[in-house]
């Protein structure tokens, strides 16, 4: 798993906030090019342990995208309207509009910073 996308989902759970997690459906893709083998599903489970098991363990989906085709998508989408039973206030929202906090002192701003401070260490 790279940095990169380890990073971007740190940030979208800091977001979202855990309170939030029933609402999220996670999702697998490429399994029309790999299949159900083995070491797929091992790459699956390792998100699932880490870094999805918070958001799992706080009422997240898993699902798997079965083809990259426009039906598989929408069976997705589907399955967030209807998991969505009440608007979900998000974290970030709380944090910058109840809370009154600036940007960078929200959750996510503080992940934000994080990554573009290892970023231009790297420059």
């Amino acid at each position: 798993m790279s940095a990169t996308l380890l990073s971007d989902f740190c940030i979208f759970a800091e977001l979202t906030g855990l309170e939030n997690a029933k609402n999220v459906v996670l999702t697998t893709t490429m399994w029309d090019m790999f299949g159900h083998t083995d070491a797929a599903s091992k790459w699956e489970q390792r998100w699932r342990d880490d870094p999805w098991n918070d958001m799992i363990d706080n009422g997240a989906a898993v699902e798997r995208l079965p083809f990259n085709n426009s039906d598989s998508t929408w069976s997705i989408v589907d399955k967030i309207v209807n998991k969505s039973h009440q608007k979900p206030v998000l974290l970030f929202q709380q944090e910058m509009v109840d809370r009154r906090k600036p940007l960078e002192a929200t959750c996510a701003g503080k992940a934000l910073r994080q990554k573009l401070d290892r970023a231009t260490m790297q420059v």
